[in-house]
């Protein structure tokens, strides 16, 4: 978990404008510590809890919120007078999606293209992020064709390993096992081609 500082707040990277899915996880973990996220997952006061402990909560909740968020950031939820509705203020807003949004991240998966100077993690990380975009969009990609659009991306460069996994059990065929795959072979050909320059070095400075 971040690190926490004595301001109450986390070390997390402050919800602005284009983090929202990976803000909205932190901060979900960050009022699950702090014992006030039942106050934004329940519709009421649960039993057993007092009105009064229960108004704290809510208090401390919003409170929480209002400290990980960047200032342009704060006028959407200077009226909310509990977490909960800070929390709803936000999703709402940032998970409002069109189908211009949807097409435009649909359009970035399939065009996209790996290129043998790039690094393979920073390229999957990349479609994870699309992914779980679409997701947030309300359009969730059904697994095997996410495993497609992965295979797709690399086809140029790794023709074979592409061949080998379209060859699969079905049940095999997860974005896990498909992405495991994919990197496992890129680092082989990395550690072989850094291999091939020692040896190259080698031949030509054989003093050293």
């Amino acid at each position: 978990m971040e690190k926490e500082s004595k301001t109450n707040t986390f070390q997390i990277e402050h919800l602005n404008g284009e983090n929202y899915s990976t803000w909205a996880f932190k901060m979900q973990a960050i009022l699950e510590i702090k014992d006030v996220w039942i106050t934004i997952e329940s519709e009421a006061r649960p039993e057993g809890i007092t009105a009064e402990i229960w108004k704290d909560k809510e208090s401390r909740a919003r409170q929480l919120i209002a400290l990980h968020v960047e200032g342009k950031e704060v006028v959407h939820i200077k009226k909310s007078k509990t977490g909960k509705e800070a929390w709803n203020e936000f999703k709402t807003m940032y998970q409002r999606r069109t189908a211009g949004a949807q097409m435009r991240t649909i359009r970035n998966l399939t065009s996209l293209r790996f290129k043998p100077e790039e690094n393979m993690r920073d390229h999957m990380n990349k479609i994870a992020k699309w992914i779980d975009d679409l997701s947030e969009q309300d359009e969730p990609l059904k697994e095997k064709f996410a495993c497609a659009i992965i295979l797709g991306s690399v086809s140029g460069v790794y023709g074979n390993l592409v061949t080998a996994i379209e060859a699969w059990n079905s049940d095999n065929i997860t974005i896990k096992n498909v992405r495991g795959a994919i990197i496992e072979e890129w680092e082989k050909k990395k550690a072989e081609a850094e291999l091939e320059d020692v040896d190259r070095f080698k031949v030509y400075h054989p003093s050293f």
